[in-house]
C-alpha cells in the first residue's frame, strides 16, 4: 500500500550538508515552522506487513531537508539505498547505504545527499495505519494546524 508521506520534504534554498552542524543549536519547532512555508517535496510512503512487524518504507529525493514526526519509542531503521546526513539526539552523521541502527524517540531531521529509501521496521500486530501511526508518531501542533 502506497501513501503520501507524513514526513515534511522541503526543497527551500540549497542547504549543504556541511551546514548540518548549524541545525543542531536551533529549536526544533522553529525549523519546522520555516519548511512548512516551503515548497512541500513528495516523499512516497510504503506500508509493509509481516508476522509480528510493520515496516514503514520512505523515498525521499537528493536534496530534499526532511523533517519526521517523532517517534514515541525506539525503532529499527535501515538505510536501503542513497546517502544522508541525519540530525538525531544532538549528534550529527553522514550515512550511507547500507545502515541499519536503532533510532531513538523524537523527531529526526536529515539532508538527502542522494535519493534514498529507508525504512522504520516496528514489531506489532496492527495492520490500520491511522491506529499504527497514534501508537508509533506523534505529530506536531504545527504540522496538524498545516494539513488540516
Amino acid at each position: 500500500m502506497i501513501d503520501e508521506a507524513e514526513v515534511m520534504a522541503s526543497s527551500g534554498p540549497e542547504t549543504q550538508a556541511d551546514d548540518m552542524n548549524e541545525i543542531q543549536t536551533i529549536d526544533i519547532e522553529a525549523v519546522e515552522a520555516h519548511m512548512l512555508t516551503l515548497h512541500q517535496v513528495e516523499c512516497p510512503v510504503e506500508h509493509i506487513f509481516g508476522p509480528g512487524i510493520y515496516i514503514r518504507q520512505i523515498s525521499m529525493p537528493a536534496g530534499a531537508t526532511v523533517l519526521g514526526h517523532a517517534h514515541t519509542g525506539d525503532n529499527l531503521m535501515m538505510v536501503l539505498s542513497g546517502r544522508l546526513v541525519l540530525v538525531e539526539g544532538g549528534l550529527t552523521r553522514e550515512v550511507s547505504a547500507p545502515y541499519i541502527f536503532t533510532a531513538g524517540p523524537g523527531r529526526k531531521l536529515v539532508y538527502i545527499i542522494e535519493d534514498c529509501v529507508v525504512q522504520n521496521i516496528l514489531a506489532t500486530e496492527e495492520t490500520d495505519i491511522e491506529k499504527l501511526e497514534a501508537m508509533f508518531v506523534k505529530k506536531s501542533p504545527a504540522y496538524m494546524e498545516k494539513n488540516q
